[in-house]
């Protein structure tokens, strides 16, 4: 029961954990996949239109190409115009033009069949002539004539749909081409039925595509396509005679995407509509396939769910008996441990580690315990040795004193000796006055005097103000030491040292610096010494330990900076904050000594 409750637990983190990466990637595909579908239904959308608008500019172009074979005469035009205004004497030159001309409109319905007459019509004639070779009288309630009489006085040429009349056969689009020297025009009659047959022909569109054709006033001329039947009544809007890349637009309550060029012979805008059902469908076709993505994903998690929950359950049970087997006092035997294939195989090897060292562990720590006593005596010992020197110091002191009847000059070296001996094993963290520290490096100094004689001369140079400025102990000693063991030392001449300590007017940090007349470093030593000043060592008092010491309580700004010059000398200085130094004095009380 309890493995069925875990394997329904696992299988829904895991299927959640599956699904959401699953999810994000179909959303993705779907994205790229409209992205897709939406360029080519682009891309096809406008190349057919521009095959559209090429193979109509192809046939105006000839129409309008051999119109102008009679259109341009002007004795052909004169003899037509003579005769319609006096068709009973027709002379012999005219008939010989009106041949001329009959030939010309035949030819012009020989290659476009789906071209039913054509007329030509002069301004302020009666008649007109057609191409069947008759003369008509003009009805100036033809729907032909009217639409020429709206023909904008600018317009070479132009297109409009003929309304439907009765006894008409199929849908009629009039075609009007000004005359170029007289007033008047060619009107042609197209059978839209033979006409969109002719684009079929030529032209293959997608079975969702419908080409729209729309004149220069924005009006629907007619529609082309095998897509939607009721967009030819559902357009409402034809847009602009301004070409579309292409775009979405809403007709009749449904979307469509669409792009249009325009057609300069007859001032035509020729748009072209794909409906959204189109990329329904695409995406549609994509479902199946993500179904059974979805499916597999499922199975998928259910197997790894089911082999989980076994193995950890056979994994669990074995953990329990080694538990079991523990506490009975059976251990398993190290050469069992080898199964850490899993995480459970890991915990098992570590129990059986656990158990196989414990009488192990248990001697270790009996021993860390018994070096720890043994570490506890060594430092108590360590610290009785120093205390020990001092009075015995102190005790040859006295002697010394005793036997000589008065002090000399070895009770002063015992006694200064014992002073600093003293001075170094106090409180390493207790701050001391400035005037204490410089007290001890006298007696130092003093003790150095016995040993170099007077091989150096040192300065003191504190400022007034200054003696109870809150210092560490043996801050500036060894700063003087290194002067006199590595400058002053090796140095054939008498050598000098200073001590100077001052506050800056600039920014009132107080600044120390000890500076010798020694034999100096080259730039290699120099950079030696700096770099092993970086190493903290407690065990020893130099500069490296001075370094840090200035850095841990004052901050790095306050680290030693050292400058020296083969055969001239050193300086050694630092400079800490008045800020900095409050702040240490407060965090340790200060004593004196």
């Amino acid at each position: 029961m309890q493995e069925k409750r875990f394997l329904i637990k696992r299988f829904r983190e895991y299927l959640i954990l599956f699904m959401v990466p699953v999810v994000l990637a179909i959303i993705l595909t779907s994205l790229l996949t409209l992205r897709m579908v939406l360029g080519n239904a682009r891309e096809r959308n406008m190349t057919v239109v521009q095959e559209v608008n090429s193979n109509i500019g192809m046939s105006l172009s000839a129409i309008l190409q051999q119109n102008s074979q009679f259109a341009n005469n002007p004795y052909m035009l004169l003899s037509l115009r003579r005769i319609l205004m006096d068709s009973d004497n027709i002379r012999y030159a005219d008939s010989i033009n009106l041949r001329s001309l009959n030939a010309s409109l035949q030819s012009i319905q020989v290659t476009f069949p789906y071209i039913d007459n054509v007329r030509l019509y002069l301004d302020g004639i009666d008649f007109c002539y057609k191409s069947n070779q008759t003369i008509e009288k003009v009805n100036k309630e033809a729907a032909w004539y009217k639409g020429y009489r709206r023909m904008d006085q600018s317009q070479a040429a132009m297109a409009e749909r003929l309304p439907e009349t009765t006894g008409q056969t199929g849908e009629k689009l009039v075609l009007y081409q000004r005359l170029p020297y007289y007033h008047g025009a060619v009107i042609m009659t197209v059978n839209l039925d033979r006409f969109k047959e002719q684009l079929r022909r030529s032209i293959e569109i997608d079975e969702t595509q419908s080409i729209v054709f729309i004149n220069s006033r924005g009006e629907e001329l007619f529609v082309w396509g095998r897509g939607d039947k009721n967009l030819e009544s559902a357009v409402t809007s034809p847009g602009t005679m301004q070409g579309e890349a292409g775009r979405w637009v809403n007709e009749g309550g449904k979307y469509y995407l669409t792009c249009a060029v325009k057609n300069e012979d007859y001032n035509l805008m020729i748009r072209s509509y794909i409906p959204f059902e189109y990329v329904l469908q695409v995406q549609k076709s994509y479902v199946p396939m993500m179904l059974m993505m979805i499916i597999a994903v499922v199975l998928a998690v259910l197997l790894i769910s089911y082999i989980t929950t076994k193995r950890n359950f056979r994994n669990i049970e074995a953990v329990i008996k080694v538990l079991a087997d523990a506490e009975n006092g059976i251990y398993p035997a190290e050469s069992n441990n080898t199964h850490t294939d899993d995480e459970y195989g890991l915990i098992l090897g570590n129990i059986i580690r656990l158990y196989l060292n414990n009488e192990k562990l248990e001697g270790e720590l009996l021993e860390k315990h018994h070096a720890q006593e043994v570490a506890a005596l060594t430092a108590l010992q360590a610290q009785i040795n120093p205390h020990f020197l001092f009075n015995t110091l102190q005790i040859i002191g006295f002697e010394a004193e005793k036997a000589g009847g008065r002090k000399n000059q070895i009770t002063r070296m015992t006694s200064n000796l014992a002073d600093i001996l003293k001075y170094a094993l106090a409180d390493a963290t207790t701050p001391i006055a400035l005037k204490d520290e410089i007290a001890y490096l006298k007696k130092y100094i003093e003790i150095q005097k016995y040993r170099f004689g007077e091989r150096f001369i040192i300065y003191y140079e504190v400022e007034e103000g200054l003696e109870e400025l809150p210092v560490f102990r043996l801050m500036l000693q060894p700063l003087i030491e290194n002067s006199i063991s590595h400058g002053i030392r090796d140095c054939e001449r008498n050598g000098y040292i200073k001590l100077t300590v001052f506050r800056r007017i600039s920014n009132h940090n107080i600044l120390f610096r000890v500076m010798d007349t020694g034999s100096g470093m080259s730039a290699v030593q120099l950079e030696k010494i700096r770099k092993d000043m970086q190493t903290f060592n407690v065990r020893n008092i130099g500069l490296a330990n001075v370094n840090n010491r200035l850095k841990l309580y004052f901050g790095e700004e306050a680290g030693l900076k050292i400058i020296s010059i083969r055969g001239q000398g050193t300086i050694v200085s630092f400079e800490i904050s008045e800020v900095q130094m409050k702040r240490y004095a407060e965090q340790h009380p200060q004593q004196t000594n």
